[in-house]
This record gives C-alpha cells, structure tokens and sequence, in this order.
C-alpha cells in the first residue's frame, strides 16, 4: 500500500519586485517546495501555460532561488523543490542508516510532490503530469532521472552545469567537500563550494560579502550529515557506475522513443565541468547549448539574467503535441 503524502502548507506575501509576490511551502514526504503563484491575470489559471519547476543544485536551500523564481512567475506557475539531504533536516525525516537520497528515490519524491500540487495538470489521455523541468548541477542530474522515470511528464528540459564527465579539478573539489562533511565542518564546506562554483572575478568582486555574509548563511542553513549522505549517494564513484550515471542516462534518452526538447547551459569558467564535455553531452543528445560568457558553475547565481533568458526562451508554453502511440 502506498503511504499518503504528508504535507505541510503555508502561505505569505512577499514585497518584491513593486508587487505582492504570494508563494506556497509545501513538505510532501520530507521534501520540501515553493510554489510562486503567476503574477500574470491573464496566465494564473490556464494550465496550457505548463508549470515550471525548478530543481537547484548541492547545498541550495528553496530560498536560494526566491529571486529567479519571483520574475520567472510573471507569466507562469514556478515550483522550486529541493533535493533531498539539502536544508536542517528534522529527526524525523532523517535515518543516516536508512536514508535513501539517491536520483532515483530524488526523482520518484519530486514526482509526488509535483503530483500533490498539481493534482490537475492532467494534459493528456492517460492523466499525467505535464511540466517544464529545469535543474542546476545536481538538480540538473535529478532531472535527467526523472526524464528516465516519467519521461511522458516533461516537454521541456533546461540543464545546466552537467557534463558527461567532470574534470580532474572538480574531483578535487568534491573530495575536499566530503573530507570536510567527514568533518562536521560546515564553514569549510560553504568555503570550498562558494571557491569551487564562482569564477574568479565574481568572487573578486563580491569579496566583501563573503565572509561576513554568504559562509555563515550557508553553513547555518544545512545538516553535514544530511549533506554527507547526499554526496555519498549521488557524487560518488560507486553511485555513478550505473544506470543513473549521466552517461548511461544520456545514452538511454538519445535512443528513447519518448520525446523530450532538452538544452544545456554552462559557463565558460567553469571548473567543475568544462565547456567542451557539455558540449559532448549536446552532440550525443542533438541538444542547443548556451555558454554564459565569464561565468563559473553557478551560472544562475552569478548571471541571472542570462541564465533565465536562455531558459525561457527554450522553456516557451506551447501547445501539447498529439501522441503519435496506438
């Protein structure tokens, strides 16, 4: 029998942007949501404008993305749900032991919890979901395993920051983040993910705000455990030799029959993957590819503009199109 979701709900307006922003937090068997509610009146109850939902990336709380998710909802329904593992996560809904925060148990979570907001969105004549995904770095892997669970949920798909391989530096990278989890050293972490995910001149830049600001907000904002399971199920050597490694995800869905119109976004300077492996990742998928000039890994963070412009120009609402299966 399956369980019944639990969920919590909660409403508030938020003053941004000059308008009364209204979002929703859902918790749908331990996964926590945002739903920001279309700005627009014309767009607010018509579900030929598909929901957009928004997956974030490592150690990315739903409040990381109250900005992009605000002006993204001018003309449609966003969700923004955040992977499992990430957040202060409660007793309750956590087991170190038995915890499964894997991609698949990540993608079968963000379906119920796309199923319990959107128990409507029925497009299509077997009553699925139907949404727009878009995922960053994590979430963009999330993403695809969805893809390969509920490939028939999703028309458009936006990825950025995955490649078929990570270089050498971003191995560096992860390692140094799970010896510091090891660790219970949260501020070590938040230093290494902010060092490794911005380019230079952005950190430069914002140099002032780091330490007084963006390491203590990040650090008090997770579990180390939760974040240490998190990478030991979805960073690791072992994790990714199987059938949800991106590779064999990517090999699958350039063979699926099912349809999806994918691209990819990734910043020149990024050191967590590179350009030209994203751009191999697009040649096997036949997928559009954007690269934000002088950007890191953080391509939304650090160039929201151009991060959201190449997402909904490829994320347009269209009309479904007819099922070609007799």
């Amino acid at each position: 029998q399956t369980s019944e979701a639990l969920a919590t709900f909660q409403s508030s307006n938020n003053q941004q942007h000059g308008q009364r922003q209204k979002h929703h937090d859902f918790t749908v068997n331990g996964q926590r949501a945002r739903l920001y509610d279309c700005q627009s009146d014309s767009a607010g109850t018509n579900w030929n404008q598909r929901p957009l939902v928004v997956i974030p990336g490592m150690a990315q709380t739903i409040s990381t993305w109250d900005g992009q998710a605000t002006i993204m909802s001018r003309d449609r329904i966003v969700l923004v749900c955040e992977p499992l593992g990430v957040g202060l996560l409660p007793a309750s809904s956590f087991n170190s032991e038995t915890s499964d925060f894997s991609l698949p148990s990540q993608a079968q979570h963000l379906f119920q919890t796309m199923e319990h907001v959107f128990p409507s969105n029925k497009e299509d004549d077997n009553g699925s979901l139907y949404v727009d995904l878009v995922g960053f770095s994590l979430g963009g892997r999330i993403s695809l395993a969805f893809c390969q669970l509920y490939p028939h949920c999703v028309d458009n798909l936006h990825v950025t920051g995955v490649a078929m391989e990570r270089t050498e530096r971003g191995r560096l990278y992860l390692a140094a983040w799970r010896d510091c989890l090891e660790q219970d050293d949260l501020r070590g972490f938040a230093w290494c993910a902010l060092l490794a995910s911005y380019s230079p001149s952005f950190l430069t830049a914002q140099k002032d705000k780091i330490a007084r600001l963006w390491i203590p907000a990040l650090s008090q904002s997770h579990s180390a455990e939760g974040l240490l399971k998190l990478m030991q199920q979805t960073h690791s050597e072992q994790a990714d030799d199987d059938k949800f490694s991106v590779q064999s995800m990517v090999e699958s869905r350039a063979d699926a029959e099912t349809r999806i119109n994918g691209h990819l976004c990734v910043g020149e300077v990024d050191e967590m993957v590179s350009v030209d492996q994203v751009k191999k990742l697009a040649q096997v998928l036949d997928w559009d590819l954007t690269v934000i000039q002088s950007a890191g890994h953080a391509v939304p963070m650090e160039a929201p503009r151009g991060w959201r412009e190449s997402v909904l120009s490829h994320c347009q609402c269209q009309p479904r199109p007819q099922s070609t299966n007799t």
